[in-house]
């Protein structure tokens, strides 16, 4: 019997997030090879994942919870394009929201 070949195609600017998480390892991919994760590319993401009828739901519900965090995707995308977006503040803006019990989730 032959081989079986597997094919993939990566249409650009088709990226999607399932789980907020994926902002932190990435940051995280990205700070080892010393490329930037920029505003545009977050952003074609985040409106893919409405696209792809995801949103953000309290999936978990901790006792205390400290500091600004998303409770949108809208919420992210504003802050994403406003003049107070610095990439620092986001990544711990997203773990904050994480840690508020926030996640991606399919409607």
């Amino acid at each position: 019997m032959g081989e079986q070949v597997r094919y993939s195609q990566l249409i650009p600017n088709s990226h999607t997030y399932g789980s907020l998480r994926n902002f932190l390892v990435e940051y995280e991919y990205r700070q080892k090879r010393t490329e930037e994760l920029t505003q545009k590319y977050m952003l074609i993401g985040l409106r893919n994942t409405i696209k792809n009828e995801f949103s953000l739901q309290q999936l978990t519900f901790p006792d205390n919870v400290q500091g600004p965090y998303f409770t949108t995707i809208e919420n992210i995308i504003e802050y994403v394009e406003s003049g107070e977006w610095t990439l620092k503040d986001f990544i711990f803006r997203i773990n904050n929201t994480l840690i508020s019990g926030y996640d991606l989730k399919s409607e």
